[in-house]
């Protein structure tokens, strides 16, 4: 079984090899790769000396790095995560391990669960991360902790048929974590994106909080 480590990076160069080692020493069999959106502090040359595949997206953006990794990789399982070292690996094989053995199409990283709250200091951040997750966990009957969170490992099936060409121009800084992309599946439904609405309904609010 193959594993894509995803990293979208902006000028990540103070902590971007200790996050690529860190994924490499929990998910050593993975290839990381590391997708550098014109940084200009040699993000690129640091995680290539750690290890990683690197590539670049020249639109700036992350929605725009994000929609070519998905577009670009195949594997069987990708797990996202930032490259300023907020995410712990030691969680990595237990949410990669939802989406190979127990049939996940997206599991979902907790910050929010644990110390962020009072860790946390930007102003009005946690105020609109409460009404997000409020917001959204109410439109669609879901229980899900964390909906900003970047930390999020998806199946082939939701990676490949996830619709971010429409949504990325639309949100392009919502995109990367996926907060209404059930709506837009739902609002722009065909009889062709059936099933990839019901796939995205069932990974987004069943999926599994491994944090």
């Amino acid at each position: 079984m193959s594993i894509a480590v995803l990293i979208p990076c902006y000028n990540e160069a103070q902590t971007i090899a200790k996050v690529v080692a860190d994924f490499k020493e929990a998910l050593p069999e993975a290839d990381i790769y590391v997708y550098d959106n014109n940084s200009k502090d040699g993000t690129d040359e640091i995680a290539r000396a750690a290890g990683a595949i690197v590539r670049y997206e020249r639109k700036q953006g992350k929605g725009n790095v994000i929609r070519t990794m998905f577009r670009e990789i195949d594997a069987d399982c990708y797990l996202m995560i930032d490259g300023d070292d907020t995410y712990p690996a030691e969680h990595a094989r237990e949410m990669v391990d939802k989406v190979l053995n127990e049939d996940a199409d997206m599991v979902i990283g907790d910050r929010l669960s644990s110390t962020y709250f009072t860790e946390n200091k930007r102003r009005f951040h946690n105020t609109g991360n409460k009404t997000v997750k409020k917001l959204v966990n109410r439109l669609f009957k879901g229980n899900v902790e964390d909906i900003m969170t970047g930390y999020r490992a998806f199946s082939p099936l939701f990676v490949k048929t996830f619709p971010g060409i429409l949504f990325i121009k639309v949100f392009p800084n919502l995109t990367p974590n996926f907060i209404p992309a059930c709506f837009i599946s739902w609002f722009t439904a065909t009889p062709a994106r059936q099933a990839y609405t019901n796939v995205c309904v069932w990974s987004l609010f069943k999926s599994y909080p491994a944090i």
